[in-house]
This record gives structure tokens, C-alpha cells and sequence, in this order.
């Protein structure tokens, strides 16, 4: 079972961290 169908802004979160991860690359933001 794919949690990821069930909950579909699950997918929208794990994009929005990645995209953060790379912006972190040219500028390190901290918490």
C-alpha cells in the first residue's frame, strides 16, 4: 500500500522539502 496515493499532499510536502533542500544549497537557511 502506497501512502503516498492515499495522501496526496504528502507528495506536495516531500516536493516542497526537496525544493528547500536545494535552495539551502546556495543559501543554508536555519530553523
Amino acid at each position: 500500500m502506497n501512502l503516498s496515493q492515499s495522501k496526496p499532499e504528502r507528495q506536495a510536502v516531500h516536493l516542497e522539502m526537496q525544493a528547500k533542500l536545494k535552495s539551502s544549497d546556495n543559501k543554508p537557511i536555519q530553523s
